[in-house]
């Protein structure tokens, strides 16, 4: 018998919106790695969990130490040629984590919206700035969702959605599938 693993998996805010506040104290690299992260490992266990496809060229191999030996490690699971790691969140990342369940983007204290901004923009993504107007509720974005969206958007109103959580949960992506290997002798 062997074990094979398959990984189907959808894109999460949290990596948006969570990654780079954990980037914070992790300092992530190998970005071309990173597959994604998740709010969750499972649904019962608060894991903030990030997954990578693993290389094993020296470089990837001392930053998996170095995460590793992070105090906010907790774990890792092996899925084949993926490695999902596993990290408890500090206090205010909790609380942070907390308003993003909910919503609240704009709630989240300044430092982590920094983080947020400069992780994008670190990173080569175009909507750095925008993602930070919405986390500000920028009046001009609102005005630009009005028009898209054809309809009035409250003063005040975060100007994006809270997070689907059931998208969040990484081990609903992941089964083993196992294949079975028959020996025929020829008669």
């Amino acid at each position: 018998m062997i074990s094979k693993w398959k990984i189907d998996l959808k894109a999460t805010k949290s990596s948006t919106y969570m990654l780079p506040i954990l980037d914070t104290q992790i300092k992530f690299r190998f970005l071309d790695n990173l597959i994604g992260s998740y709010l969750f490992n499972n649904p019962k266990d608060l894991e903030f969990s990030v997954l990578y496809k693993f290389s094993g060229k020296e470089p990837f191999i001392r930053f998996e130490k170095e995460m590793m030996s992070h105090t906010l490690f907790i774990g890792h699971e092996d899925y084949g040629e993926y490695v999902l790691y596993k990290f408890r969140l500090t206090e205010e990342m909790q609380k942070t984590m907390d308003l993003y369940i909910v919503g609240k983007y704009s709630w989240f204290p300044e430092d982590h919206k920094d983080a947020i901004q400069d992780f994008l923009k670190r990173n080569g993504f175009k909507n750095a700035d925008r993602v930070r107007m919405i986390l500000d509720r920028d009046e001009s974005i609102r005005m630009e969702l009005e028009r898209k969206l054809k309809n009035k958007i409250e003063k005040g109103s975060e100007l994006t959605s809270p997070p689907d959580v059931s998208v969040e949960i990484f081990s609903d992506y992941v089964k083993e599938v196992t294949i079975t290997q028959e020996k025929y002798e020829d008669s």
